[in-house]
């Protein structure tokens, strides 16, 4: 029955055995078992897992013939996917396309995924592109994590203005919205190198107005960091 069937397939893929974990997903196909969105989300998460893109590709070709809708955690595993693949093309195409063919909302961990497959590709014009992208869909909220990334291959890259308007968005500066979680922060080690290159710029007397009410704000979420360390 279906509980066999999935008990089986969940089985399989823990253990990466992905060509057996097929061959049972073909059999839940033919008796009419698959009818939700989980069961491809299973088998995607599983396929990334064990870098089987093979199969995660065909995956998702059997998906959007399948009839069956896919959701923001469907579009979350066909960004790992492409992203793990380096094709940011498709992952571009996937996150624009995608939520206004479905009506749904793109999630954080989608926008992330995508930000950092950009950064890994020193495609970093594109990864602000994607950025201010998520910020325009509406998202309000994105983890510490993408803003760890984003703002570390800034501050490497020299795009000392580019990092300061992320920094700003992050924190909530400049008559901004706070859009990290304010149970979040940087990590002490980005925020030490942040503060150093502020305050080299606030001491040259460049950009002191900027500067500034930054290094304040990032000397506390400093503190904290030390304090929860």
């Amino acid at each position: 029955d279906a509980c066999t069937y999935t008990t089986m397939l969940k089985g399989y893929c823990a253990v990466s055995q992905m060509e057996t974990a097929m061959e049972v997903f073909q059999h839940m196909q033919q008796k009419g078992f698959v009818k939700e969105c989980w069961v491809y989300h299973l088998l995607l998460d599983a396929c990334v897992h064990a870098r089987r893109f093979d199969l995660s590709d065909r995956l998702l070709e059997e998906f959007e013939r399948s009839g069956i809708e896919p959701n923001a955690r469907t579009l979350l595993f066909a960004i790992k996917s492409y992203a793990r693949q380096n094709r940011l093309d498709k992952a571009r195409g996937a996150i624009h396309d995608w939520p206004k063919r479905w009506d749904f909302q793109v999630s954080p961990q989608a926008w992330t995924c995508f930000i950092e497959a950009c950064v890994r590709r020193c495609e970093l014009h594109q990864a602000m592109d994607v950025f201010q992208e998520s910020k325009h869909s509406g998202m309000k909220v994105m983890d510490a994590r993408m803003f760890c990334v984003l703002i570390t291959a800034l501050l490497r890259s020299g795009c000392r203005e580019q990092m300061i308007s992320v920094l700003e968005d992050a924190y909530g500066l400049q008559g901004r919205r706070r859009m990290m979680p304010t149970d979040q922060d940087l990590p002490a080690d980005v925020l030490d190198q942040v503060l150093q290159d502020l305050q080299h710029l606030s001491c040259s007397g460049l950009g002191e107005r900027t500067a500034e009410p930054l290094i304040v704000q990032l000397q506390e979420a400093r503190a904290r960091a030390a304090a929860g360390g």
